[in-house]
């Protein structure tokens, strides 16, 4: 079997390098690397070329402000291995028997596995979410361990895995929803519904969420404009699926 790992980044260059140190010290075989940086304003492009020669089979290309959908459709449009593992650009690897415990659930389900995520995807049901130790919520009441797995309705991106077959049946994240938030939760329960199994799986990770300033004090997406698209996404989503779904 073989892996994209995928790494779309806006204004990651003072967290770049231990992305890339994450990497080397948790994927031991061999996959391609595709990063995209998206807006960067920052050192971001300086230190991956300063790093990239740490990883084997790595290439990069640049956009401009596409934000997180748009950019992770890229990576999805453009699969050419079995599994695609995308991650958000604030994670760090630190789970050297990922790759082998993706395959671990591979193997269960074949080609009746649908979306592979490592957390639960709607809130209405975060007190009971399921997802890796990494998550920062204190009120979820399942700690999946690295490899443990379990079939849920929806996943959360970051890291999620595809698979070519996937792609080529279920295709891109619906560009609808604006600048990201619920696309990946919209994709998975369609796959749940097609009578694919959605499933979240437990890794180790390093998850510095909700960093809005970097050393270099490059701003990020403001929390408010965060929370208004948030907003907006959410009332697209329920509009859909609300009474399909039973949400």
């Amino acid at each position: 079997m073989t892996f994209t790992i995928g790494y779309p980044i806006h204004n990651k260059g003072y967290m770049l390098d231990n992305i890339i140190n994450g990497l080397v010290h948790s994927i031991h075989q061999d996959v391609k690397y595709k990063f995209i940086f998206d807006g960067c304003t920052d050192n971001s492009i300086e230190v991956f070329e300063r790093e990239r020669s740490k990883l084997k089979n790595t290439e990069y290309i640049e956009t401009d402000n596409l934000f997180q959908l748009r950019t992770n459709n890229i990576l999805i449009n453009e699969i050419d291995t079995d599994f695609l593992i995308i991650f958000q650009d604030d994670m760090v690897l630190t789970d050297a028997y990922f790759l082998d415990n993706i395959l671990k659930v591979y193997d269960k389900y074949g080609d009746t596995l649908g979306l592979l995520g490592c957390r639960d995807g709607f809130n209405e049901g975060y007190s009971n979410m399921a997802g890796s130790r990494f998550s920062e919520s204190n009120r979820k009441k399942i700690t999946l361990r690295s490899g443990q797995f379990m079939e849920r309705m929806m996943v959360n991106i970051g890291p999620i895995v595809f698979t070519k077959k996937l792609v080529e049946t279920m295709g891109c994240f619906d560009e609808i929803y604006t600048n990201g938030t619920y696309e990946e939760m919209e994709y998975s329960l369609k796959c749940t519904l097609a009578g694919l199994k959605t499933v979240v799986m437990g890794v180790d990770l390093i998850h510095s969420k909700h960093t809005h300033k970097n050393k270099d004090n490059v701003a990020h997406t403001s929390q408010k404009v965060i929370s208004e698209m948030y907003g907006i996404n959410e009332k697209i989503f329920r509009e859909r699926w609300f009474n399909i779904a039973k949400i």
